[in-house]
């Protein structure tokens, strides 16, 4: 359908052409001038000349057949042609420069998240206390995002407590099951208790947590991830990054802030354990009754423990070997547990 786009002076002519009006459209589909006497076409009461304007349309122009010069009708066509094609290239120009400086903002904000990314590696490796490892985190998600505070978790009652903030006064504050009436559903205690990464995309719409989204968006934020700061299943604590557009992390940000709050809790348990000086000690511990975790094992298994963790207050995550006359012997006593 070619639409009447603009007009001057008094017309009758028709505000739309289709391939019913045959002789009107003929002109555009075929690129041809067209000169048609008012018996020949029902589009207005005139004598009509139909210029076409390459793709862009017609000009049609409604006239007495003898006050029209078919040369200047021509002539202002190939104007307007040449115009609108100039409009075009601009327009297509425009979008290209919005396109390279969406493509170059995109790798500076890479190039920006790779260099802080480095540093704060190398500012959690080289820490000395857990404060120094807090601090790396929040430098690191302030770096790219808006704001970001660490809370350390304590396991017996789901509860977390800001142990570092990047804005004070903010959206940070202690929250969890210390009083079942007034119990705070939040990503970083779900990131804590599941030992996994947790994303609001939009506070506005995600209702899984209305009070904790409330409590972000009377700030200004308006998407949020919470990341667990664990190793070997021990989690410390949770980071908390914020910011003020929807949608702000995708792969590589999740990504990124999921290794480095590894690595934290690893630096972490690193610092959590003595480290005199002397060699190794090695004790052999006898128990009066069955060893903990385990209970009824038959002697011919025997069962070694190299490492524990508590993911929460009921639960533990162990580590070691089995020794058996054979792995059927092993499945079985666990298969009866």
């Amino acid at each position: 359908v070619l639409e009447r786009t603009a007009s001057a002076g008094e017309t009758t002519v028709t505000e739309s052409i289709t391939p019913r009006e045959a002789a009107l459209w003929n002109a555009f589909s075929q690129q041809e001038t067209r000169t048609l006497e008012a018996s020949e076409h029902a589009a207005a009461d005139e004598a009509l000349v139909l210029v076409p304007l390459d793709d862009f349309g017609l000009l049609v122009v409604a006239a007495d057949s003898g006050d029209v010069d078919l040369t200047f009708v021509e002539t202002a066509a190939r104007i307007l042609t040449a115009a609108l094609q100039r409009t075009v290239h601009v327009t297509q120009v425009s979008e290209l420069n919005q396109n390279l400086a969406r493509t170059r903002a995109e790798l500076r904000e890479r190039d920006q998240l790779a260099t802080a990314f480095r540093t704060a590696q190398r500012r959690i490796r080289q820490a000395t206390t857990g404060s120094g490892v807090h601090e790396a985190l929040v430098a690191f998600a302030t770096t790219i995002w808006d704001d970001a505070w660490v809370g350390k978790w304590r396991a017996r009652d789901d509860h977390i407590t800001p142990v570092c903030e990047a804005t004070a006064g903010g959206p940070a504050t202690a929250h969890g099951d210390t009083d079942a009436a007034s119990a705070v559903t939040s990503p970083p205690l779900t990131a804590a208790t599941t030992n996994e990464a947790v994303s609001v995309a939009n506070t506005l719409t995600d209702d899984r947590y209305d009070h904790w989204s409330g409590r972000l968006l009377n700030f200004g934020y308006q998407s949020s991830i919470a990341v667990p700061i664990s190793h070997n299943g021990l989690v410390r604590g949770a980071l908390e990054v914020l910011s003020l557009s929807p949608d702000a992390f995708d792969e590589e940000a999740v990504a990124s802030l999921t290794e480095l709050c590894h690595r934290a809790g690893t630096t972490l348990a690193r610092l959590a354990t003595p480290s005199g000086g002397g060699d190794r000690v090695e004790l052999d511990v006898e128990w009066s009754t069955d060893p903990p975790f385990f209970s009824d094992v038959p002697d011919s298994v025997r069962l070694t423990v190299s490492e524990t963790a508590s993911i929460s207050e009921n639960r533990f995550r162990i580590e070691g070997q089995a020794h058996a006359p054979s792995r059927d012997d092993v499945e079985r006593y666990f298969d009866a547990q």
